[in-house]
């Protein structure tokens, strides 16, 4: 059966969740109508993931309401990929919306920026640990606490994921993840200095189609993220929702279009629940400020020790 692009896309999301899943020892499992984990994830990523919108809905929240049952966590979250789940009855609320995007393998990029920019795929594990704490000095994905790895390096050890880098001279400025599944190559994680953000962009899917050639990229975006990927030749696709379980707290927000300060003017993509921007979403709790990235591919950092949130993104993503 062909699948549609968007469920090419989700497809490609779940399983780059279900692969940092397995890389920490906790697989999800594939259903034809969602993947599903019924352990506690990484942060930044969610316990369910549908892949179809093709039948009832009633299958899916049966899957959902196994996972109310298990007494997971307290910060898990659902992403509905079709954005027609309706939630609220099981104690969900509405995290945040994205749209699914298509980069077609043929079209055309704009030209990036050199300014003595190097794109790398990354081969070993200092390299990654360079890469990681460079993601991790993104504001969406900073945290007060000290975190545990989120990329482990088993994953360099796997043909179909590439962290992929940008160095002027020694210093790592840029990245993003590409993982390729079946007929698609999703990217995520993307990580970015503010300033010619485009031209990034635009460097990060030129690595990204260099590397798993022939095939079209994936992904899910939000805000100036989504503009920037449509300059470099995305389309929009449709809209997905996350949904939050209701234990995070009754959460207030409100967007603030905060520039990020010169030391650390970074662009995140949705794509774990990943991404940000420029522009960062501000929600604040009883105790705790949390700022979610666009993977929002939108991610939670939660300030209270212990707090941790399951992409962009992705969004991933």
């Amino acid at each position: 059966m062909t699948l549609s692009r968007v469920e090419q896309a989700a497809r490609n999301n779940a399983i780059w969740c279900d692969t940092i899943c397995r890389a920490h020892g906790a697989a999800g499992e594939f259903h034809a109508d969602l993947w599903f984990n019924r352990n506690p994830v990484p942060r930044f990523y969610p316990n369910v993931v549908t892949l179809s919108n093709q039948r009832p809905a009633a299958a899916q929240l049966a899957h959902v309401q196994e996972l109310v049952a298990a007494i997971l966590p307290d910060h898990w979250a659902i992403k509905d990929s079709f954005a027609e789940l309706d939630l609220a009855a099981l104690a969900f609320q509405l995290f945040f919306e994205a749209t699914w995007i298509w980069r077609a393998p043929s079209a055309p990029l704009p030209k990036a920026h050199d300014h003595g920019i190097q794109w790398v795929r990354l081969q070993d594990e200092a390299q990654l640990a360079q890469w990681e704490s460079a993601w991790s000095r993104n504001p969406a994905n900073n945290s007060s606490t000290q975190q545990p790895r989120l990329f482990l390096p088993a994953l360099l050890a796997d043909p179909n994921v590439a962290f992929i880098a940008a160095y002027q001279g020694r210093e790592m400025i840029a990245g993003a993840i590409a993982n390729h599944t079946d007929t698609v190559v999703g990217l995520s994680n993307l990580f970015a200095p503010a300033a010619d953000s485009e031209s990034f962009w635009a460097g990060c899917a030129a690595t990204a189609q260099a590397t798993f050639p022939g095939y079209p990229l994936v992904g899910y975006e939000s805000g100036l993220d989504l503009a920037r990927a449509e300059a470099v030749g995305f389309e929009k696709l449709q809209t997905l929702r996350v949904w939050a379980s209701r234990n995070l707290g009754a959460v207030q927000y409100r967007k603030q279009a905060t520039e990020h300060g010169t030391s650390d003017q970074r662009s995140l993509s949705p794509g774990h629940f990943a991404g940000s921007h420029a522009t960062i979403w501000r929600y604040e709790r009883a105790h705790a400020t949390a700022r979610i990235g666009g993977e929002f591919r939108l991610c939670l950092r939660a300030r209270a020790p212990g707090d941790h949130f399951a992409h962009q993104s992705q969004s991933a993503p």
